[in-house]
């Protein structure tokens, strides 16, 4: 019996594996998947970016591995995914501040 590839069980992918894509297909499962560690930085580098203060690079390179984060003349500043996500944690993660207000 012949099979293919629609054969096999589906398997759940690395975020890295896909680059950038995975923010696009599913940013929850993208911001699930990042350590605790990495969520930190991601806010960090997301603060000095929207303030318009650059970050010198701390060499965050599972950030910028992962299409979130890019070196611009030695610092580091959210990529366009990056910013994706950011949009995406901001409406999930702090929804809770606007039912507030």
């Amino acid at each position: 019996m012949l099979s293919n590839s629609s054969d096999q069980p589906t398997q759940r992918m690395p975020v890295g594996s896909m680059g950038g894509e995975m923010v696009l297909i599913n940013p929850e499962l993208t911001w699930q998947s990042l350590s605790n560690e990495d969520k930190g930085r991601f806010w960090l580098v997301a603060v000095r970016t929207v303030g318009k203060k650059m970050l010198p690079d701390p060499h965050w390179q599972n950030l910028v591995k992962l299409g979130l984060a890019v070196v611009v003349e030695g610092s580091l500043i959210l990529a366009p995914l990056g910013v994706f996500l950011l949009q995406h944690v901001v409406e999930t993660e702090l929804g809770w501040v606007a039912d507030w207000l």
